[in-house]
């Protein structure tokens, strides 16, 4: 069996939910679970939705879930989905409405939000995206059939930050989609999602969908978990910043796990382990361009992977600019370089850091994306 999982950069657009239903189609004959996020900004306005509660602010709460409405319905408008299509996908928004609206009630009455109750509140996205998708699949006759994910992700207490017990989790996806798992179902669960050993609704901290996905994979015995995302792979650079990157179409579980921990987009240091651990390979993907580049995570190491950068931004006005499986005497010479050419650029630290191939250079933001540009010319060619 396989792992996919979808974020919300995917399916904040009509072409995503195309694509995705194009891609699972082409994968009939081999069970697949899918893992999905909330769509697009959900998650940021249900937080907004939340503090305006709490202050007792009335109008931004109403505006707030009424731009939530908007982001589902108009995903739903730009399907174009025949009457009885369009109405089901509308009642199942509607229903999800209601709950959160009571929840956000109960907020604004209190004046107060625990982090159990905020962890209720932010599942609320995940738990709409699950049923969505499932009801997607089946208007694009695929046979599908949703499992929440607090039936079978057990984890800590720590609302907004629980870590996944691995021996309970693993149990609970045996019991329970094991079974659903067939050539000719998919199984949708969504990310971020889980429930203490307690009993509680909790969430695993932000962009922890993929680390959903690495733990049921895991758990499963999956030959492959693939992300897709909206970019082809991992890049020598963010390429929604600059435009010539050049694709990385291999690393190992430990420099994947560096660039995560530098601030590599796509990638987070928590996913890594399930699948380390599990001998389970990683695939980035594009899922507009499912035939596109892609990056292979898994044990293989080698010490000729290709330079990549990545800038961080740490607040106060600093940016942190690294560069990632760079030979200290290459690094050198770009650093030199750096230097004669951008005369304006006053102090900056450099730190290096051996043992990980990783070099940082800390400049005022206002300089970072010069830096970056510099770096990448320089080394990612």
């Amino acid at each position: 069996m396989v792992v996919c999982k979808f974020g919300g950069a995917v399916l904040a657009t009509p072409e995503g939910f195309h694509n995705m239903a194009s891609i699972l189609r082409g994968k009939s004959g081999e069970p697949v679970l899918v893992v999905v996020s909330a769509l697009g900004s959900t998650t940021r306005l249900l937080d907004r939705a939340i503090d305006a509660s709490r202050d007792g602010d009335t109008e931004g709460a109403r505006a707030a879930v009424a731009e939530l409405v908007h982001v589902h319905t108009a995903c739903f408008d730009r399907l174009r989905l025949d009457s009885a299509s369009g109405g089901c996908l509308g009642i199942v928004l509607a229903e999800h409405v209601d709950v959160l609206q009571n929840m956000l009630h109960g907020i604004a009455t209190t004046r107060q939000c625990t982090n159990r109750v905020r962890d209720r509140v932010l599942s609320w996205g995940e738990h709409v995206a699950r049923e969505i998708t499932v009801q997607w699949f089946r208007i694009n006759l695929l046979t599908a059939v949703g499992v929440p994910a607090r039936s079978v992700m057990v984890t800590s207490d720590d609302h907004g930050a629980a870590q996944p017990v691995l021996a309970s989790t693993s149990r609970h996806a045996t019991e329970i989609i094991t079974p659903l798992l067939t050539p000719s179902a998919i199984v949708v669960v969504e990310g971020f999602v889980g429930q203490s050993t307690s009993g509680d609704i909790t969430t695993m901290g932000r962009e922890s969908s993929n680390l959903t996905a690495t733990v049921l994979g895991a758990a499963l015995g999956a030959r492959m978990i693939t992300i897709y995302t909206d970019v082809e792979g991992v890049q020598s650079a963010d390429p929604h910043v600059l435009s010539n990157t050049v694709a990385r179409p291999h690393l190992s579980y430990g420099q994947a796990r560096i660039a995560a921990e530098s601030g590599m987009k796509l990638l987070y240091p928590t996913m890594m382990e399930p699948a380390e651990s599990a001998g389970i390979p990683i695939c980035i993907a594009s899922a507009f361009a499912p035939d596109g580049s892609v990056t292979i995570i898994d044990a293989h190491h080698t010490d000729d992977t290709k330079p990549m950068v990545v800038q961080v931004d740490l607040g106060n006005g600093l940016s942190r600019c690294s560069t990632l499986n760079v030979d200290p005497t290459l690094w050198l010479s770009a650093i030199h370089a750096l230097l004669s050419t951008f005369h304006d650029l006053g102090a900056f630290d450099v730190i290096t850091h051996h043992a990980l191939r990783r070099a940082d250079v800390i400049v005022p933001t206002t300089h970072a994306l010069r830096i970056i540009e510099h770096l990448h010319s320089t080394l990612c060619r």
